[in-house]
């Protein structure tokens, strides 16, 4: 049994009980607070002062960024690297969608509005609107698992993304240590490319590809 914590939910315990069902797709997720099934459950995650529950005074850990780690990202540090089968593309997921979801939580601003009276519309914000409104059916275990399913989605095509990510900067290594003249890369065929070579490259002036 995998327990978490019942009632309004936010954008940690969302994704945290989406990498919860990518690491057990076998088991299935108790919403409680009640210190007895909490005590029989195998996992628990948000709740329970335990391994998964930044809800502690001094809270969890930290990132070497800086942003502390909320329940999704205690869960990805411990299963992100078997669920991607790569420490490089999980630290990719991380950097793109689990540490600005525990910076929310924590309450942590990374994103600043430009325009007055318009505010971010984040991951965080999206996940949060799926809690039943004060005049609809209040029932947020179904909500809940709605709101998995979308972050499921979402940390899927993170993953995808990021093993793209991981593969450009490959390609990119490998053209920069192919290059006649260390100036020119020339790529065989188009990959992402800006970020990875002025990552890895003092001397490039020109990236070519077809």
């Amino acid at each position: 049994m995998i327990c978490t914590h019942d009632g309004v939910f936010h954008s940690d315990d969302v994704m945290a009980g989406a990498i919860v069902c990518l690491a057990y797709p076998s088991e299935a997720i108790l919403r409680t607070r009640d210190p007895v099934l909490l005590a029989q459950a195998a996992l628990c995650f948000d709740v329970g002062a335990g391994r998964y529950d930044h809800h502690q005074p001094g809270g969890n850990g930290v990132r070497a960024s800086g942003i502390p780690y909320a329940s999704a990202g205690l869960l990805w540090r411990d299963y992100g690297v078997n669920i991607c089968e790569s420490a490089e593309i999980a630290a990719e997921v991380d950097r793109q969608l689990i540490a600005p979801i525990d910076a929310h939580d924590n309450g942590y601003t990374i994103a600043t509005p430009l325009y007055d009276g318009v505010l971010p519309c984040t991951v965080s914000h999206l996940i949060s609107n799926m809690n039943p409104s004060w005049d609809e059916d209040q029932d947020f275990d179904q909500r809940y698992f709605q709101a998995v399913a979308l972050a499921a989605l979402l940390l899927d095509r993170a993953i995808i993304r990021a093993r793209g990510v991981v593969r450009a900067k490959q390609e990119v290594a490998q053209a920069i240590a192919d290059a006649i003249d260390p100036r020119v890369v020339v790529l065989p065929y188009f990959v992402p490319w800006q970020e990875a070579l002025v990552e890895q490259s003092t001397e490039a002036l020109l990236c070519v590809y077809p």
